[in-house]
């Protein structure tokens, strides 16, 4: 697919969102904020709603117009709290686009690149620079503290597969314990990694370790191998994440689990 249809699509969005009034501002996010990486790039927006908006029927002005514009084949939608919805949709030329919708005071910011599309605020480039400083300070500690506190549990669990023979469980279980430590490392380096996006932007060497979390056989010994590098690999991203946000959690934790591999290898 050319850029073609990506452009139309844009643009039918960009004018069915200028005309509603509620709508005080749409940043494009994503690959292209920068430009479009190829044709498989989707189409990444942020809607702001004025703080007088009602959401709920701000949001259905929005999007049944969109679904009749676009002739969007597929979507599906994701509610995040009482004032922001995602949708996401695939459109008829294989085209997906992405659009947060979201009151103004309700806003969290993660996106260091953007292109402002419109702005009828006036002062949207310090709304979302504000907003995206909170979340350089909050949302880092709030991510992390989600991940290490988990961790324990996709370790005991892919032990216990490996122990009982179900291979399948052991790999899913080592692959959940691999997307965290993409996470970490995406904290660590601000790129935002999650589902894997940006993790080419990573450091080499961290890429290289990566490839030893994947086990080079589904048997037994290659799959502890596997284990005991990942884990290793998480506490070692965890490490650098705790000195800078001042907390200390990796090292019990650490060898606890160290430990618990050993005894079961």
């Amino acid at each position: 697919m050319s850029a073609g249809p990506r452009e139309r699509a844009l643009a039918r969005l960009l004018a069915l969102l200028e005309a509603r009034p509620e709508v005080v501002g749409v940043v494009l996010l994503g690959s292209g904020a920068t430009g479009f990486k190829d044709r498989y790039s989707d189409v990444d927006l942020l809607v702001i709603l004025d703080d007088s908006a009602i959401f709920a029927l701000a949001y259905e002005k929005i999007k049944q117009p969109m679904l009749a514009a676009l002739d969007v084949l597929f979507h599906f939608e994701i509610m995040r709290g009482s004032e922001e919805m995602l949708f996401v949709g695939m459109l008829a030329d294989y085209l997906e686009v992405d659009m947060s919708i979201v009151i103004q005071r309700a806003l969290v910011f993660r996106d260091a690149d953007y292109k402002i599309l419109l702005d009828r605020t006036g002062v949207l480039p310090a709304v979302l620079d504000d907003a995206f400083s909170e979340t350089q300070t909050i949302a880092p500690r709030r991510a992390y503290m989600e991940i290490v506190e988990r961790i324990w549990q996709p370790v005991l669990r892919c032990i216990a597969a490996v122990q009982r023979g179900e291979t399948w469980r052991a790999i899913h279980m080592l692959e959940t314990i691999r997307e965290q430590i993409v996470i970490l490392a995406g904290l660590n380096h601000k790129i935002n990694t999650r589902g894997y996006s940006g993790v080419d932007q990573l450091p080499e060497m961290f890429l290289v370790n990566l490839r030893h979390t994947l086990p080079n056989g589904t048997n037994p010994p290659a799959l502890r191998r596997a284990l005991r590098h990942a884990v290793q690999m998480f506490f070692a991203e965890a490490t650098v994440l705790e000195d800078k946000l001042r907390i200390s959690l990796a090292p019990k934790m650490r060898d606890v689990l160290m430990r618990y591999i050993e005894i079961e290898s």
